[in-house]
């Protein structure tokens, strides 16, 4: 057999050990759950379409959380681990050796969870870094338990300042791009999504920079925008809505998720997402894996009533 012949096989076959489900394709779909996780529920979804996992990494035993991510990625999906840059919550691992200093006012509607002082080199450290205080960097914890990238909440605390948006911006933005420097830098293939914090780029020096080091966003609440709580009436953002086509410009996956209920709520809305292509989620707002899956395959929009 020629050399030229024999490389061909190889390639051949390695493709052949590569394809199918073992190797991870453009999510189709996505699941977001940080309360109350159940391996078998979750695991139950693993024969379905692409998907993109976003998980709260630190609500299972580690060796458990190890075990569904390696299936998971087996099974051709996506997992991020959920990772909030802009809050603590006293429950975290590293709450206990926080310097207090550093936390601010509480939030409201998440008891326990505080916001902080995002730009302290030692709050930056955490996620950074390994240190005698906090150990390994809450990255390299989340690579080790499978976790293929992060997404990152609280990014849009830059605004709690209105007076200092623009530096807010700036030193929010620099903090995400080192953190995809750091994934990176322990694993090549690290993927970083951002939630919500649409408009961050239009306050930055060098924009294109923050695009190019994430992968995607998420967003929540962009089309039933409303004081409830939960299942707000039909009420897009526009400005927020406008933001898609930017991102889309720039090469970057939306998922969008909205709080809401029903079928015919929720059919609507899947809808207006396969128009704007953008992939969508219903879920309840505790995240408790309440979660009304998309059909890529499914025409919402030409079923009755939806596009008038």
């Amino acid at each position: 057999m020629s050399t030229l012949r024999a490389k061909c096989l190889i390639l051949f076959l390695t493709l052949i050990l590569m394809g199918g489900k073992n190797s991870n394709a453009t999510p189709v779909r996505w699941y977001y759950q940080l309360q109350m996780l159940q391996v078998d529920a979750l695991k139950s979804l693993i024969k379905g379409p692409p998907t993109l996992f976003v998980l709260e990494p630190f609500e299972l035993h580690e060796g458990v959380f190890q075990q569904l991510a390696s299936e998971l990625k087996k099974g051709g999906h996506t997992l991020l681990c959920y990772m909030s840059i802009g809050e603590t919550g006293t429950y975290r691992y590293y709450y206990k050796a926080l310097n207090k200093k550093i936390v601010k006012n509480e939030n409201v509607l998440w008891k326990g969870s505080y916001r902080v002082d995002y730009a302290d080199p030692v709050w930056q450290s955490i996620f950074l870094s390994k240190t005698p205080e906090f150990g390994a960097s809450y990255v390299e914890r989340m690579i080790k338990l499978g976790c293929q990238g992060a997404y990152l909440d609280l990014v849009d605390a830059f605004w709690d300042d209105p007076k200092a948006v623009k530096k807010n911006a700036q030193i929010m933005a620099d903090f995400v791009m080192k953190i995809k420097k750091h994934g990176v830098s322990l694993l090549p293939s690290f993927l970083l999504f951002t939630q919500n914090a649409t408009t961050i780029y239009q306050f930055l020096s060098f924009p294109h920079s923050f695009f190019e080091s994430i992968d995607g966003i998420g967003v929540e609440s962009a089309f039933h925008v409303g004081p409830k709580w939960f299942d707000n009436a039909y009420a897009p953002d526009k400005e927020v809505v406008r933001e898609f086509k930017i991102y889309q410009t720039h090469g970057k996956s939306i998922f969008s998720i909205e709080y809401i209920q029903g079928p015919a709520k929720i059919d609507a809305y899947f809808c207006q997402a396969q128009l704007l292509g953008v992939v969508p989620l219903a879920a309840d707002r505790e995240l408790t894996g309440k979660n009304s899956l998309y059909d890529s395959k499914t025409a919402f929009c030409k079923k009755e009533g939806l596009t008038k």
